[in-house]
């Protein structure tokens, strides 16, 4: 395991090495690009020194602020606990990284004496003993359930793929590979961001929901992940002249898989790779089971009998706001928890400031409940302030205000 990954863009490979040799010198144990071996695949050997990396070193230059991979790893180290930035010169950093402080090495050319050097080696020192001496979490419990028979399970299936917008008569098979890698490592970063299964393809890949951890919006999220990676991997573009876009289908059914199955097998799969392929490219196709559950937080298109084309989320943004507008039923009981409500806001009002946090399980009324708190508030003009807040943004800084 690697003490440090250094990120950075390809063309200013010289300058990162000057970094990777200084801090080897330091004694650290460096992870780049460059040690790859002959035959290694690079986006699997990466992305695993990436996950393994005690620290990732971001080298941001007026190049890499641009580039998706460094700001896709540096979007993994943030989430790891792992990320180091430097200013290799100045630039505007992408938004989400704006908060986090980095070391300023503007102008750096190799001197390990230089005072802004030696900050960022304590720096570094400092942030692998503070990891060192943090609890283990080598007994914490699997990310995933461990499936020993074989099982059915409730998924939607999201299958990406690249489709040629026109030409490529001419298409190098290697860039065409290239591109379809860029794809796949693309849907692994966004998989993460919910627990989703991935299985490359030849075009492409397939990304399960709700196969190993179960989410009741599993299917929102598929379709927003499928709109972002729509949007990232945008128009490939090769030296024939050609253009590639991706194009992605959803579909939500049963599957079974467990130790028997070495893949998923079941109807949804192919219902996916099917409106897959009747998407244009650069667009998203649904089927009417996803439809019917994340359809109120969509603007749709009908595209076929059961076929809709997705045109971009709508403004609604929880399950509550679908509801509402739909309308709502009478608001009966939670007498008592509405009363506690009322002795929160009676001390507020005497000077008192008061915080009231509801948990119970999804469904039992919790948003209702604060609905209607909020609505009396109001109703005596009393101001109301909302946020919320989603795992689509958990590397976003106070997305939820």
């Amino acid at each position: 395991m690697p003490e440090l990954f250094i990120s950075y863009n390809r063309k200013d490979q010289a300058h990162a090495r000057l970094y990777a040799e200084g801090l080897k010198a330091e004694g650290f144990d460096v992870w780049w690009d460059v040690t790859l071996r002959t035959g290694e695949a690079w986006d699997a050997v990466t992305e695993k020194a990436l996950n393994e990396a005690e620290a990732v070193v971001v080298l941001w230059s007026q190049r890499s602020v641009n580039s998706r991979w460094v700001r896709s790893e540096a979007a993994v180290a943030q989430r790891n606990g792992t990320l180091v930035p430097v200013m290799m010169e100045p630039c505007i950093r992408p938004v989400m990284f704006e908060l986090t402080q980095s070391a300023d090495l503007a102008g750096w050319t190799g001197d390990t004496t230089a005072p802004a050097w030696r900050g960022l080696v304590d720096d570094i020192a400092n942030h692998l003993a503070r990891r060192r001496s943090a609890p283990s979490a080598e007994h914490a419990a699997p990310r995933s359930p461990v499936r020993s028979a074989t099982e059915r399970r409730q998924v939607t299936v999201l299958n990406a793929a690249l489709a040629l917008d026109e030409g490529g008569t001419d298409l190098d098979p290697e860039d065409w590979d290239a591109a379809v890698r860029n794809v796949q490592a693309a849907a692994v970063l966004a998989a993460r961001n919910f627990d989703a299964t991935v299985i490359n393809g030849s075009t492409g890949a397939t990304l399960l929901f709700g196969l190993d951890q179960i989410n009741e919006q599993d299917a929102l999220h598929a379709v927003q992940t499928a709109l972002a990676l729509v949007d990232q991997v945008g128009a490939a573009r090769f030296a024939d002249g050609s253009t590639a876009r991706l194009r992605c289908g959803l579909d939500s059914g049963s599957v079974v898989a467990g130790a028997n199955n070495p893949a998923p097998a079941g109807l949804a799969l192919d219902g996916a790779a099917q409106l897959q392929m009747l998407a244009a490219p650069g667009t998203v196709l649904i089927g009417s089971a996803v439809a019917t559950v994340a359809g109120g937080f969509l603007e749709l298109e009908r595209a076929g009998p059961r076929a809709f084309r997705v045109l971009g989320e709508a403004a609604t943004h929880s399950r509550f706001e679908v509801s509402r507008a739909r309308g709502l039923s009478r608001f009966v009981g939670r007498e008592q928890e509405f009363e506690l409500l009322m002795r929160g806001l009676e001390r507020a009002s005497e000077g008192t400031g008061q915080v009231i946090g509801v948990m119970a399980e999804a469904g039992t009324g919790k948003s209702r409940l604060f609905f209607e708190f909020a609505e009396l508030c109001r109703s005596h003009d009393i101001p109301v302030y909302s946020g919320s807040a989603s795992q689509v943004g958990k590397n976003a800084p106070l997305q939820a205000i």
